[in-house]
């Protein structure tokens, strides 16, 4: 492979990992639908135009399959931004690859109407859909099974697009009964599809034409607010079975229904854990994990519980601290979001009426996100690599809380991606340097003593006494590394503000020590800086193999992976 062509690829892997060419990172980019909008649209066109003219459009879909083999990356949008460009290339090779992968990319309707926002956003001014785009569009519709097909386009996934709306811009002619049934229903109702069919064909369609009934019914159920502002149906008996019935999932269901507990006593046990994690807020807010709704305590804790869930879907423990914390510290989290909206409504001179108190958290639900906290880090796979993690010890990192997620404090996040990687890797495999001031004014670097079997409360504790000193330097790391024979294969400092890094150790001295710990190790070492209580750094921005991460979300550790893994350096 040639230099313009690793070029080509590594600027490609780059904007499907972190949406843009360089080593930056800050997940408040993608916390708003408006972040497409600031992507580098020259920067991606080009990087996709000069990854197929170097290493030719079969390249290309390599990228994509790896990246959706792999779920390497954690935001799809990336990905779905990347093919729409494609779609739109000037070489009509790249454009007719790139409208073979639109079913494998786009799984869900959510996918395939994100994928339709973004060639429209992205591609103004927009030329009409073109007949290889409305083959691509009417080959996901016929890839899918017809109960399979039927479950995804009576979903309600929200957005600015439908079913409906896709339907009348491809043209699709249905191939078979259930095609056109299916069709038939999304344009015109059930009534009219029904009247589509012949006698003797409803016999061959029973099982589609009862899920579509069982869809209908729930959609047009009438609702009444019961007790606790909770809904209840007046069909609520019917339902509850109609749900268990047809396997129904939360976007089967109207938003009318979503206070009812019964409707959730059916879902939660269906649902995977992260779904199931996803909702614990929700659930939270609408007052339906009181003491009051027992039953559907008990589902959700035992959804959590199970660790077998975490084989079908793995949840890092990031995201499990981040929940439990918001559900543990409610009026927090609800005087957040009333600062953040009566920042956003200050120029207008709007008064925000202050927020009712929130529902007190479930000791139940703590034992069970608790109990999946643990579990979570049990099920981390092992990478086999080396890593060396520095931490920022001074008394402000137990005060400081993260950007993008102030619920946290920057020692905390520290402590949930330094206990990852000891429990995840082989015993000897993570070292962890922290610096600690002596009396007289004389520093030390040494290593932090950790159990590997220590839990998430005792490790937190015992970091958090340890918070008295200052920062180490990336010289004193490589030095350390060196001295101690730690052949490590990446380097993660971890500090409140990132641009600190750069006044003990700038880019020329940064070089020299990567040069030196090449010589001395013969191997190339990963590293990465992280910030997590600010919004914006440029720590050594152009020199490679130096990611620099702004803020703190549960991305962050999947993104260091990806890093460290080569995925997209």
């Amino acid at each position: 492979m040639t230099e313009a062509n690793n070029l080509a690829v590594q600027s490609l892997r780059r904007f499907l990992h972190i949406g843009g060419d360089s080593l930056n990172y800050n997940p408040w980019f993608f916390c708003n639908e408006p972040s497409i909008q600031q992507i580098n649209q020259e920067k991606l066109a080009d990087a996709i135009e000069q990854c197929a003219t170097s290493g030719g459009e079969k390249a290309l879909t390599e990228e994509f399959k790896k990246i959706f083999e792999n779920g390497s990356s954690p935001h799809p949008i990336c990905v779905i931004v990347a093919l729409a460009k494609s779609m739109k290339a000037s070489d009509i090779k790249v454009r007719q690859e790139a409208y073979k992968l639109v079913h494998q990319v786009c799984r869900t309707s959510k996918e395939l109407f994100m994928l339709m926002h973004c060639s429209e956003t992205l591609n103004q001014p927009c030329t009409g859909w073109g007949r290889g785009f409305r083959r691509a569009i009417c080959e996901w519709y016929t890839s899918h099974e017809p109960l399979a097909l039927a479950c995804e386009v009576t979903k309600h996934p929200g957005g600015n697009w439908t079913h409906k709306d896709i339907l009348k811009l491809i043209h699709m002619k249905p191939k078979t009964t259930e095609q056109k049934l299916l069709f038939c229903y999304v344009m015109r109702g059930l009534p009219e599809a029904e009247k589509q069919l012949t006698e003797g064909e409803p016999e061959e369609l029973k099982d589609l034409l009862s899920y579509l009934h069982d869809v209908d019914a729930v959609k047009h159920c009438v609702s009444t607010v019961g007790e606790e502002g909770h809904s209840k149906s007046a069909e609520g008996e019917e339902v509850r079975s109609l749900l268990e019935k047809s396997n129904l999932s939360l976007d089967h269901v109207p938003t009318r229904f979503h206070k009812s507990p019964e409707i959730w006593e059916v879902l939660i046990p269906r649902m995977l854990i992260l779904e199931a994690l996803n909702c614990v807020k929700r659930l939270s807010l609408a007052g339906l994990l009181k003491k009051s709704h027992p039953l559907l305590v008990s589902k959700l804790q035992q959804k959590l519980s199970d660790p077998d869930g975490l084989k079908d879907s793995p949840v890092h423990p990031a995201k499990v601290f981040l929940v439990l914390k918001e559900y543990e510290n409610p009026s927090l989290v609800q005087k957040l979001l009333h600062d953040r909206a009566q920042r956003r409504h200050a120029p207008s001179g709007m008064i925000r009426r202050p927020p009712k108190a929130p529902p007190k958290p479930n000791k139940k639900v703590v034992e069970a996100l608790n109990n999946l906290l643990k579990n979570s880090f049990q099920a981390l796979p092992r990478t086999g690599k080396k890593w060396l993690v520095v931490l920022e010890t001074t008394p402000e990192m137990v005060s400081t809380k993260c950007h993008v997620r102030p619920i946290v404090t920057v020692i905390e996040a520290a402590a949930v991606i330094a206990l990852s990687l000891l429990k995840a890797e082989a015993t000897g495999d993570v070292k962890i340097l922290i610096r600690e001031d002596k009396a007289g004014g004389s520093a030390n670097v040494t290593a932090f003593d950790a159990e590997p079997t220590s839990t998430m409360k005792a490790f937190l504790a015992k970091l958090t006494d340890r918070c008295k000193g200052g920062l180490v330097g990336f010289t004193q790391s490589i030095q350390w590394s060196i001295h101690n024979n730690f052949p490590a294969d990446a380097i993660i400092f971890i500090t409140r503000r990132s641009n600190e890094f750069v006044r003990v150790s700038e880019v020329e001295p940064l070089r020299s020590c990567l040069s030196q710990f090449k010589s001395h190790f013969k191997s190339e070492l990963k590293v990465v800086t992280c910030g997590f209580s600010i919004s914006k750094t440029s720590v050594a921005a152009e020199s490679p193999g130096v990611l620099t991460l702004s803020g703190f979300n549960e991305t962050i550790p999947p993104i260091i992976h990806a890093f460290v893994s080569g995925a997209f350096s």
